[in-house]
C-alpha cells in the first residue's frame, strides 16, 4: 500500500492527513503514526482505521522541535517539524521529500494553502527537483531548516497559442532591439548565481540589511543541482535554460527556466542593468518569442506578486491568465506528457529568427558574478 501523507502543523497541535492510492486500506498494513519529542522525554502514539482521515495530537509546545515518523508496512518515513510559536495562527504544510517518485505528488493538487515545507536536503537532490517540476513545483530553501514548495492557489501563466505581439512597445522595436545580443546558457550556473546575487541584494534592501546571501533562496546548494541537471541536457523531458542579455560587453540581464514537455518554466530572472531602458523587460518579451517560434504552447510563472505591477501588464497585453489549480493542470497534464516541442530553441537560434541577435558565448569570463 502507497500513503501519500502530510502533517497540518499549528500552535501546540499536529494533525496527519492521510491519501490511500488503493481505494480501501488493507487490514494487515495498519498505519501507524507516532510523535516524539525531540529530546524523547516522552512518546505519544496513534494508529489509523479504515476510513479515518487523519489523527490529532494535541498538548505539543508552540515554538518546539519534534521528529515525526510514519509506518506502513516495511516502509518509514520522518522529518523534523517546530510547531508555530505561541504569535502564530496560520499553519504550515508539510511535505515529506524521502518517500516520493513519480506520481506520488499528484496529491499536493489538493494540499490547502498557497505553500508547503519540507525539511531535508531537497535543494540537492536532483532527482526529487525533477519530480517537483513536473508537477508545477519548485524548492526555495532558505539555508537553514526549511524548503519552502510553492503550491499556489492561483497560478500565473501565458497560453503561448494566443496571437501575441511581443513588439507593441516602442521598447521592442526592432530599431532598439538592434543595440543589444543574446547569448543562451552562458554559462547556466554563472547566469543563475548572478539572479541569486540580484534577488538577495533586492530582498535585503528592503529590511536595510547588507546580508545578501541569506535574502536569497538560490543558495550555492540549489546552484548546484540545477546546473548538474541543466548539464544533463534533455532528460526526462526537462531541459533548463539560461538567457542572457547584453549591452556590448557589458551583461544586463538574465532569465533562467526550464522546458516540461510543451510547457515553458520560467523560475527567475533578474536586471543587472536598471534604468529607463527596462532591459530586463525586454528580455523577458524577447524570451517569450523565442520559446513561442521554438513551440512551447504554456508559459508558466508561478504565482502573481501583487506588488509586482509589470505582471498585470501581460495580463491585459501578453495573453496571461491566472488559473485555478483545476483549470491550470487541465492545461499542464497533457502539455507536460508530450516530447519538447519542434522545431526546438537551437534551431530558431540557428535560423536567426531571435528579436536579438546572438552574441558569440564568451564563457564563463564573460559572464561575471
Amino acid at each position: 500500500m502507497e500513503v501519500k501523507w502530510w502533517p497540518h502543523v499549528s500552535t501546540g497541535t499536529v494533525t496527519w492527513n492521510t491519501s490511500q492510492k488503493e481505494k480501501q486500506w488493507s487490514d494487515s498494513e495498519p498505519v501507524r503514526l507516532k510523535v516524539v519529542c525531540r529530546d524523547a522525554t516522552w512518546v505519544r502514539e496513534a494508529t489509523m482505521a479504515q476510513g479515518d482521515r487523519g489523527v490529532t495530537f494535541g498538548g505539543l509546545e508552540p515554538g518546539t522541535t519534534y521528529s515525526l515518523t510514519v509506518e506502513c508496512g516495511d516502509r518509514v518515513a520522518g522529518m523534523r517539524v517546530k510547531t508555530m510559536d505561541g504569535r502564530s495562527t496560520r499553519p504550515t504544510w508539510l511535505l515529506p521529500y524521502s518517500t516520493a517518485r513519480r506520481g506520488d505528488l499528484m496529491w499536493v493538487r489538493k494540499a490547502p494553502g498557497d505553500h508547503l515545507r519540507s525539511t531535508g536536503k531537497v535543494a540537492e537532490d536532483e532527482e526529487f527537483m525533477d519530480l517537483l517540476i513536473h508537477d508545477a513545483l519548485f524548492a526555495l530553501p532558505d539555508g537553514n531548516t526549511f524548503t519552502c514548495i510553492p503550491n499556489p492557489l492561483s497560478r500565473f501563466a501565458i497560453d503561448l497559442t494566443k496571437k501575441i505581439n511581443w513588439q507593441r512597445s516602442r521598447r521592442m522595436r526592432n530599431a532598439e532591439l538592434a543595440k543589444y545580443r543574446l547569448t543562451v546558457d552562458c554559462t547556466f550556473r554563472a547566469s543563475l548565481a548572478l539572479a541569486g546575487q540580484l534577488h538577495g541584494k533586492m530582498e535585503a534592501s528592503k529590511h536595510g540589511s547588507t546580508d545578501f546571501a541569506s535574502a536569497t533562496w538560490v543558495t550555492p546548494e540549489l546552484v548546484d543541482t540545477l546546473t548538474r541537471s541543466h548539464a544533463k541536457g534533455e532528460h526526462d523531458g526537462i531541459v533548463h535554460h539560461s538567457f542572457e542579455l547584453w549591452a556590448g560587453d557589458t551583461l544586463a540581464a538574465v532569465s533562467l527556466g526550464c522546458g516540461v514537455g510543451e510547457v515553458y518554466y520560467d523560475y527567475t530572472h533578474g536586471a543587472v542593468i536598471r534604468d529607463h531602458r527596462r532591459l530586463g523587460t525586454m528580455l523577458t518579451k524577447v524570451v517569450g518569442h523565442l520559446i513561442t517560434q521554438a513551440g512551447y504552447k504554456f508559459w508558466y510563472w508561478g504565482a502573481r506578486v501583487p506588488e509586482t505591477a509589470y505582471m498585470g501588464d501581460y495580463l491585459v497585453h501578453y495573453g496571461a491568465a491566472e488559473y485555478s489549480r483545476d483549470d491550470f493542470f487541465a492545461v499542464w497534464d497533457p502539455l507536460v506528457a508530450k516530447p519538447l516541442p519542434s522545431p526546438g530553441i537551437e534551431r530558431v537560434l540557428a535560423e536567426g529568427r531571435s528579436l536579438v541577435k546572438m552574441k558569440p558565448n564568451p564563457g564563463d569570463a564573460g559572464c561575471p558574478l
